[in-house]
């Protein structure tokens, strides 16, 4: 007669119980074959929630434009001959012609990586690898780039390289202060949710948006199931380890 005997938290294995040496410290560490025979890996990364959050990042953009382009010369730095060329033309000349910008420093060094940290957790929160994450960096700041702001200037060099590249850097600190936050056992304070909002400015301004407006915020749920077939020669035993994991 077999029993079900937990193996580790999470998984479970169909062992004979007459085994005792089952409950040794790496009980499977005796098995001589051991294989996967099925293996479905989940895929943890939200694409809807990207999806939504870069409809958002767009959207962002244009009201900033409409504020930009409404806001007096001395303070937008936009002259009235520039917005009356403004169209797809201009649009197709200036994504053909990046340049290096001549911004404030503060511009182009600072807020520009904030803003690719801001992508990086969005990437993270979204179930995304370290490694995605940057790559959703890349692809947020060049849509920035090359989207709506090449209506009214060229796509800047410097910020299609320091927005991910710096931006990812400041994200991985960002992520290790939310994750402390998370961790304590006690329900974050005032001062804890502004550091939350603050390390993830695009989320905090998204769930703003999305509360105003009724919007169900959605986590895809996933799992997977792994089969191992174990065989131990020496004992002259078989075992199956059934695995399943899940997130939502």
């Amino acid at each position: 007669m077999q029993e079900l005997y937990p193996w580790i938290e999470g998984k479970y294995s169909l062992i004979p119980d007459e085994d005792p040496w089952m409950w040794d410290e790496e009980p499977w560490a005796q098995y001589e074959d051991t294989w996967v025979q099925d293996q479905e890996p989940f895929d943890s990364r939200d694409w809807r929630g990207i999806k939504r959050d870069l409809v958002y990042l767009i959207g962002w953009q244009v009201v900033a434009s409409v504020i930009i382009y409404n806001a007096p010369e001395k303070y937008s730095n936009w002259h009235r001959t520039e917005k009356d060329e403004l169209g797809w033309e201009q649009w197709a000349e200036n994504v053909t012609d990046p340049v290096w910008d001549d911004d404030h420093w503060a511009v182009n060094y600072v807020l520009h990586p904030y803003w690719g940290a801001g992508y990086y957790i969005r990437g993270r929160e979204r179930g995304f690898s370290k490694r995605d994450s940057f790559w959703v960096a890349v692809v947020f700041s060049s849509i920035y780039e090359f989207g709506i702001e090449s209506f009214m200037e060229k796509p800047s060099i410097q910020d299609l390289i320091v927005t991910p590249v710096v931006g990812t850097a400041i994200g991985v600190y960002f992520e290790k202060v939310r994750n402390r936050i998370r961790s304590q056992p006690e329900p974050p304070s005032g001062w804890d949710k502004f550091k939350l909002g603050l390390t993830d400015p695009f989320g905090a301004l998204n769930r703003g948006v999305n509360r105003l407006f009724g919007i169900e915020e959605f986590a895809e749920p996933q799992a997977m199931v792994n089969v191992r077939f174990l065989q131990d020669r020496k004992h002259d035993v078989d075992g199956l380890q059934l695995t399943f994991e899940y997130r939502w």
